[in-house]
């Protein structure tokens, strides 16, 4: 065999065999595995519980489950059945009562902690360690109503 620098056929045959075919091969299979998934199957009917025994056999049944669970010891079961079965036959939920307005208390108002941790995040950050960033904070938060923790934080750098 002369190196002519050019395949003879044999060899580029061979090649195409044992290495670009089962390259070509496995991207193809990829793709018709690909394109055979995104046809969608034939949609099945789902039927419901309810559909499947009607309303009533289906309260029915979450009632019976529910009142085993309540023997079994299970609190919520218990509180579901007291609220739902007994006196009434079916479901009716209560409607939701309207929330009670907050009415001001003679309690002193009091920086809120979201502002005191904030002020402490922003001392720690300048470099002041944690347990003394939250001794000045808590000093000065006692004394005086702060709404945001800028003006806390600034109140601290002009007090030092």
């Amino acid at each position: 065999m002369q190196n002519t620098g050019t395949w003879n056929s044999d060899e580029a045959i061979f090649y195409f065999l044992v290495v670009i075919s089962p390259i070509c091969l496995y991207f193809l299979g990829a793709f018709l595995n690909m394109v055979l998934n995104a046809i969608p199957d034939a949609p099945e009917s789902e039927i419901s519980f309810t559909q499947a025994v009607g309303e009533q056999e289906a309260w029915q049944a979450v009632k019976d489950r529910c009142l085993e669970d309540a023997i079994n010891g299970d609190y919520r079961a218990r509180d579901w059945l007291t609220k739902n079965c007994y006196g009434a036959t079916t479901f009716t939920p209560e409607p939701k009562s309207k929330p009670k307005s907050k009415t001001k208390s003679n309690k002193e108002e009091v920086t809120s902690p979201q502002v005191i941790d904030e002020a402490i995040v922003g001392l720690v950050g300048l470099g002041y360690k944690k347990a003394e960033a939250r001794r000045i904070i808590n000093k000065l938060a006692v004394s005086k109503l702060y709404k945001n923790s800028e003006v806390l934080l600034m109140d601290v750098i002009s007090s030092v």
